[in-house]
């Protein structure tokens, strides 16, 4: 009986019909592609003769540089707030901090898709992103 088996699989299989469980009619899955973007950021209080200048009236520092590269382009901005009339932030609150209107763009960020890959700490910060190419 276990030779008629054997033969009988041999002879579907020789004919193409025999394929295994759960594999039949489904399309080899799609290569995802990436596409990756860095943010850097760099906020600095400027010195004066060796001593650290105050602060502005609404307690953040004095100079902001945000820098976003993309395969496409790498464009430096002043503030957040000119990086945000770049990604076409509707509703960015200018008013609030250097951290608020950082968390405001990164939130923009991630509803146009792009997901956090590293975040590096020092005195100027780099965070990697990517997004599913469609």
């Amino acid at each position: 009986m276990r030779a008629l088996s054997a033969l009988v699989l041999l002879v579907l299989a020789s004919a193409g019909q025999a394929q295994p469980p759960g594999k039949a009619g489904f399309p080899p899955p799609e290569k995802v592609r990436w596409e990756y973007a860095e943010l850097s950021y760099r906020t600095t209080t400027p010195f004066t003769f060796g001593k650290e200048k105050e602060p502005d009236d609404k307690g953040k520092a004095t100079s902001t540089t945000v820098k976003w590269t993309t395969d496409k382009e790498e464009t430096t901005f002043t503030s957040y707030a000119d990086f945000a009339g770049k990604v076409k932030l509707d509703g960015f609150k200018m008013d609030g901090t250097a951290s608020h209107q950082r968390i405001q763009i990164l939130n923009h960020l991630g509803s146009e898709g792009w997901e956090l890959v590293e975040s590096s700490t020092g005195p100027a910060r780099t965070i990697l992103f990517k997004r599913r190419v469609r």
